[in-house]
This record gives structure tokens, sequence and C-alpha cells, in this order.
């Protein structure tokens, strides 16, 4: 049985990918892949595989159903494009030597009958279960048709990582393999075979396909899926606050988007928490103290989940998660059918064709290795390093907002941002009853500046910006570039992104992280740069007087200078 990919019943259901009418963004993405399916149409390009990749929990399924949703509806692409979308976890290891057969029939097929094919009575067959699958007349045919009438048949293969996971299937992967030189093969049809994989998913070196999939480099567009940009963000967040109670303050938004990791999935489940009052409303609600998402946040979420669970239903999933994706027949035999469908009932585990897995990818590695997603953080302080340290100085614990405002003698719209930035990145929380902010370990206002240098330095290690800054491929990196990456990630204006480069690249001086060498180039270095703890060192302003093209004998000298 093969399964395509299942859609959400509403907003709230994050067990399964989202509907197309509650798609948030990806304008960049949909833009390329349609653009490059146009080139193939115009026979501008010779590439006839196209691969989204990034890792899971970014929305690669739900961009597949509504690329496929739009390639339906809407009138530019209707009558020029046709995707069909399986998803490859409903594959049966028992009968794997003829699920590519069939999906390929069953794509074509499909394209006929809906009239996208306009064939009359053409049934499409191919004759083998190995390849080559496109030399059949039925579907030489169909091929003659597409290129005739200049349209583009997608066929498209999600979580394709699954055939890597299982010894089982390795058949099934030299198939793939074998389709995609064939594909490339005919440069001149207007057939594109689509793949969609996570990149966070091990495959061992030793592995054909670890190498295989390499070499094809050349033969296919990748097209990388990251994390959401924070205008997305807002978008995600404002169709849950437009559904119900949620949009009483505007403020609840905000300070989920403050401290949200960029995950598609999560963003979507922790919204759905809060209306279930999994997670404490009042901890984003009442008086800006919101602390950061943290990974005791969503393992709170996945032990939610566990909670309910008869030891013989946590037996079944940790069974699902371990083989997944488990054929029905072969767990039926296992387990009773009402734990079965129980899990199902609970949303925990998903059927696709004939087969069972965990709802998602996230979860199954929470079940099986209680492993959890890498957070990252976007928030840009409100003020310098310098600034901040000079009223956390005077900080005192288990004070009311009042209390810590006469203390440190600052206006209101001051003490809003230095309590942003304090309980963002220091453990701390709001007791409701007294009203009074208190630090978790307040042995940090006894802190000297090295170890808040140290303390910060592991947080921002996992900012947004610095991941990015880490991924040049030379330990040098301009102004310019941090700039770009800013404008990447906020969708604020030109002096905004000035702004917030100042501040930022205070704090990442203040860290250690990265080193300032001159007043437009700086070394990546990891926590030892030479401003660590000095917060009069950290003031960043870009001099207009020196261009970088006067500093480029700087530049070769320290091309491959070490830290020092």
């Amino acid at each position: 049985m093969i399964s395509k990919i299942t859609k959400s019943d509403d907003l709230y259901d994050y067990h399964r990918p989202s509907r197309p009418e509650n798609f948030i963004g990806r304008e960049k993405i949909k833009q390329e892949f349609w653009d490059f399916l146009n080139n193939v149409k115009t026979s501008e390009t010779d590439l006839r595989i196209i691969c989204f990749s990034g890792r899971t929990g970014l929305g690669k399924s739900s961009l597949i159903v509504k690329l496929e949703e739009d390639c339906s509806t809407k009138l530019e692409y209707k009558d020029r494009f046709y995707i069909y979308a399986t998803d490859v976890t409903s594959v049966n290891e028992k009968t794997a030597f003829q699920f590519l057969n069939k999906i390929i029939i069953e794509a074509f097929q499909e394209a006929i009958n809906k009239k996208f094919i306009s064939l009359s009575n053409h049934k499409i067959y191919i004759e083998s279960v190995e390849p080559p699958f496109l030399e059949s007349r039925s579907i030489r045919e169909a091929l003659d048709f597409l290129k005739f009438n200049n349209k583009v048949l997608v066929i498209f293969f999600d979580q394709f990582e699954t055939i890597l996971s299982k010894p089982s299937l390795d058949h099934l992967f030299l198939l793939f393999e074998k389709i995609v030189y064939e594909v490339d093969g005919l440069k001149s049809d207007n057939l594109v075979l689509g793949f969609s994989w996570r990149t966070d998913m091990i495959t061992s070196i030793s592995h054909k396909a670890y190498h295989t999939w390499h070499n094809l480099t050349k033969f296919r567009k990748d097209v990388e899926v990251s994390e959401f940009h924070q205008e997305e963000v807002k978008n995600l967040i404002t169709c849950f606050s437009q559904e119900n109670s949620f949009n009483k303050s505007k403020r609840n938004i905000q300070s989920l988007l403050k401290s949200c990791p960029k995950y598609p999935w999560l963003i979507r489940k922790i919204c759905s928490a809060f209306y279930s009052d999994i997670l404490d409303k009042s901890e984003v609600i009442e008086n800006n103290y919101k602390k950061p998402i943290t990974e005791d946040d969503i393992k709170k979420l996945f032990d939610k989940d566990l909670e309910s669970l008869s030891v013989e239903e946590i037996e079944c999933l940790k069974y699902i998660a371990k083989n997944s994706p488990v054929n029905m027949t072969n767990l039926c035999e296992k387990y009773k059918s009402n734990i079965i469908e129980n899990l199902a009932d609970k949303k925990l585990i998903i059927r696709n064709g004939s087969n069972y897995k965990p709802y998602w990818d996230i979860f199954t590695d929470y079940v099986n290795h209680e492993k959890l997603p890498e957070l990252t953080i976007n928030y840009v302080p409100t003020q310098t390093i310098e600034n901040f340290i000079s009223k956390f100085r005077q900080m005192k614990n288990n004070k009311t907002r009042q209390e810590i405002r006469t203390i440190l003698d600052i206006s209101e719209n001051s003490l809003k941002g230095f309590l942003s930035d304090f309980t963002t990145l220091f453990p701390c929380e709001y007791n409701r009853n007294s009203k009074k902010l208190i630090i978790s370990n307040d042995k940090i206002l006894k802190f000297n500046d090295d170890e808040i240098a140290n303390c910060l330095s592991e947080q921002f290690k996992s900012h947004i910006i610095y991941q990015k800054i880490q991924r040049n491929p030379s330990k040098l990196i301009t102004e310019a570039q941090i700039t770009e990456f800013l404008g990447e990630e906020y969708s604020v204006s030109n002096t905004s992104i000035k702004d917030y480069r100042s501040r930022l690249l205070s704090w990442l001086f203040f860290t250690g992280l990265i080193e300032k060498r001159s007043n437009w180039l700086f070394f990546i270095s990891d926590g030892n740069g030479k401003q660590k703890g000095k917060t009069e060192d950290c003031i960043f302003r870009l001099k207009t007087d020196k261009t970088p093209i006067q500093d480029l004998p700087l530049l070769k000298l320290l091309k491959n200078y070490p830290p020092s």
C-alpha cells in the first residue's frame, strides 16, 4: 500500500504536516522551486532532480503538501505543473522491490485520470520491477505528451531517509539510484524527481548510500530548508492568536516570539500546549518576566505525551520508535489491537499505508534516546553589554518591578529593556503571589566579569547569528558579512539592523566568541577573544574614515593568523 503525505486536521494538530491553508512563509524556497520547474519547462536547465534537505521539524513535508496544493489550485501553475507526492515511510519491507515501480505507475496514472495528461483511455504499465522504468511504451507516450504540451510532472519522495535506516531496504536504495540516473539521462523530457530528507540523521560512512548520494550532487538541485525567519515565526504565532483567547494580549505573542526557537513544528506544539495549559500562560502574560523556551520546557511537553500511557502502551511505543516504520501485521502479532488503537487515538503513532511510526522524528528521538532538539537563540539584547553590566552590578534578588526600578534609578523604558535582557539570559521566575522576581541562583550577582562572560558564552554559542558566523569557511569574518546575516534573519529597517549589529557584537566580544581585530574585521575565537570580560573594550563603532579596501594588508596578514 502506497501512502501520500497525510495532512493535519486543523491548526492545532502538530502531529502531522500542516494543512495548506495553515502554511506560513517559505516564500523564497517556493519561488526557487517554481523557477526551477519553469527552467525545466523551457529547457533552460539539464537538471531533473530537486532535493529539499534540512533538520527534522523544519516543515519539509508541509512545504511539499503546500506546493502540491498550489499546483492544483493556482491558475499560474495548475495547467503547467503536476506534483505527485508520496511518503516513503509507507514502504512495506516485504514488497519493497515493487515500491518504486508502483509509485511511477500511480503518479503517471493519476496525472492522466485528472486530465493533466490528456490521453484518453490510456493505461500506464511497466513490464518489470527492475530498471529501466521509463522505456515502457505507455510511459513514453505520456512523456511525449508532456514535452509537446510544455507541461512538467514532478514525483516527490518525502522522508527519503527512511530507506537509509533499514538494511532490509538497501535493494530499494539501489533502485532509486538507477532511476535517478535514468531520469537524468532523459534531459529532454519534462519529468522531475523530488526528494526530501533530514540531514540530522547519522548515516555511517561505510554505508553505500553515504558515498552514492554525495556523488549524485552534480545531477540535482539542492534546496536547504532552514529555521524560520523572524517574520515567519511572527506570522505563525499570529495565526494562533487569531483563533482564540490567546489574542487577549499582544504581549503573549511578543514574549513567545522573543524566546521560542524557530522550528515550525515546535512553535505549533508550544502554541497548542499554551491553549491546553500544559505550559503556564502566566509566565508569558504577566509582567514581561518570560524566560526563554528551554530544553526542560520541551521535555515537559514530551513527558505530557507519555504520562497517561500504560506500561504496555509505553512498551509498544518504544518498539515502534526503535523499528520505525513498523508493518501493521507484524505489530499486531506482537501487541494487542487495543494497545495500538489507543496510541493511534492519542495521535502518538501515525499510520502510513500499512505501517506505523511515531508522530514525528523529534518525538522518535526522544522516545529512543531521550534526545531533545538543539535549540537556538534569536534574541538580540536591548542594550550594549556595557550598559547592561552597569545595571547588573546594582541588581538585587527577590524584588518587585518597582523596587528594581528604584534601585537602578532608571526610566520605565530602560527598566523594561533591562528586565527583558536579564530574564531572557539568566534563570529566574516571577512569583505571582509576592510579585517579585526570583533569581534561581543569586550567586551570579556576585560573579566577576570573566565569570559572567563564561556564563553568557554558553548561551550565545546557540545564537542563530553566531552559528552563521561559525559556518564561515575562514576564521576571519567582516562587519559586512555579519550585517548581511542580520538582514537575513530580522525583517527590520537598515537603521535597526545597524543598531542590532552594534548591540549584538558588544555581547559577542564580551563572551570571547569573536575577537575585534580592526573596525571591520573580526576573528572567530570560540570563547577566547581578547575582549572577553572587558566591557570597556567591547564597544563597536564602524568608522567611515577607513574603508576595508585600505586595510587589505591587514587582511592578508591575518588570513591564517592563529588566536593569541
